[in-house]
């Protein structure tokens, strides 16, 4: 008698256990949830395959279970099944496959953004050295030119310090040169006028002495 006992707590305890899991509606196609556990009860909902339910209680065939969405009633315990029907498993593997097919494709096209930036960055990139290497040569060409320059406007400036050096010089020689002119004039004509002096009185003193000369005979 007290097996009895024994038996049907462990009965009683692996009944409460197996209260509140989830099992799903296996791979029928639908099936009738009651009002109570027999065919005799009214029919409140026709749970589909893959229908997640979770179970209140069972006795003998029937499983009281509840839906997602809040209402409860009993089906036939042979119908239920801990594991996810196929079709669930094949929606939920397609569902991942979807995931990763659109993972896949949002990577290919960030992959190909990032392969153009890439391109744009190495095209800019080169941009960028043949820029640098006419910017250098600009200034090496700048820098030779203003050597050049520099060259050029210190031989200028030399030039013109010496040709106004030379013309100063041309100036005074020039006024030199006129006073010394002058001068001459001068002389020749104090010459020219002596000698016509010296002529007129060479001239009249001979003739004073014809005169005596005459006066004699």
């Amino acid at each position: 008698m007290r097996w009895i006992y024994v038996i049907g707590f462990i009965f009683i305890f692996f009944a409460s256990s197996a209260q509140g899991f989830t099992m799903y509606v296996n791979d029928v196609i639908k099936i009738t949830m009651r009002t109570g556990p027999g065919i005799s009860h009214k029919v409140i909902e026709m749970p589909q395959s893959g229908q997640p339910l979770e179970v209140l209680e069972s006795k003998n065939e029937w499983s009281h279970v509840r839906l997602p969405d809040g209402r409860d009633g009993w089906v036939l315990k042979r119908f239920l099944t801990s594991k996810k029907p196929k079709e669930l498993r094949i929606k939920e593997l397609e569902q991942k496959y979807q995931k990763l097919s659109d993972n896949y494709k949002a990577i290919i096209s960030e992959n190909e953004k990032l392969k153009k930036e890439k391109e744009e960055l190495a095209r800019l990139d080169e941009n960028h050295k043949k820029e640098i290497e006419e910017l250098a040569i600009s200034y090496k060409n700048l820098e030779t030119d203003s050597k050049d320059y520099l060259k050029i406007k210190a031989e200028w400036e030399k030039a013109s310090a010496e040709l106004k050096k030379q013309k100063k010089l041309a100036e005074e020689l020039k006024k030199k040169n006129d006073a010394m002119e002058w001068k001459q004039n001068i002389m020749w004509f104090l010459s020219g006028a002596g000698v016509f002096l010296m002529g007129f009185l060479i001239g009249g003193i001979n003739e004073k002495r014809a005169n005596k000369r005459v006066s004699y005979y």
